[in-house]
């Protein structure tokens, strides 16, 4: 894992389950930037459950590991490439640790 930060949910996204999908839907209202609803998969809904608390990476990096039994390897990569996305659409706010 590289740089040290701490990832917390950003308290305008709602988290909804709907039909068996989990969609993260932001509600502000900013009229410039459309609205992006994102479905999760199995692992996105679990790096999300992992967020409830504000964490590092590392943390949801042995959540991951530990419930799909996957290479650890794979998990730092699934998971830093997610955070990632998840900060680039302000899902979650990413801060120096």
């Amino acid at each position: 894992m590289t740089a040290s930060f701490r990832y917390c949910r950003n308290p305008e996204v709602v988290d909804r389950a709907i039909d068996g999908e989990r969609l993260l839907i932001p509600i502000r209202h900013d009229a410039t930037r459309p609205v992006e609803l994102m479905v999760l998969n199995k692992v996105g809904a679990a790096i999300w459950d992992a967020l409830e608390v504000p964490s590092g990476a590392e943390p949801v990096v042995q959540a991951i590991v530990a419930r799909f039994e996957v290479p650890r390897k794979r998990a730092e990569r699934d998971v830093e490439s997610f955070l990632a996305r998840l900060a680039e659409l302000d899902l979650i706010v990413r801060e120096a640790d």
